[in-house]
């Protein structure tokens, strides 16, 4: 299953491994060097691979607050409660 690497240093995962391990567009990969070889590790640890994918993960219960009024210098210039 060899494949050959371009001038900008990419290859092409064969299809059938793509699906054995799962790998879809947008899946981040870590190589992992092992002597003179290298293991390919597609990252499944539930880390979104698209800004979409991580909607609805942090969680807020106080009330909204308008675009507007999100100005970090106010916020900032507020006396910390200890």
């Amino acid at each position: 299953m060899a494949t050959i690497v371009s001038s900008k240093g990419q290859a092409v995962i064969p299809k059938n491994v793509r699906k054995a391990l799962g790998i879809l567009p947008g899946t981040r990969i870590d190589f992992v060097i092992e002597g003179r070889t290298a293991r390919l590790v597609p990252m499944h640890a539930g880390t979104p691979a698209r800004v979409e994918d991580g909607f609805g993960m942090l969680k807020y219960k106080g009330p909204s607050v308008r675009v507007e009024d999100m100005d970090v210098s106010r916020v900032l210039a507020k006396p910390r409660r200890r």
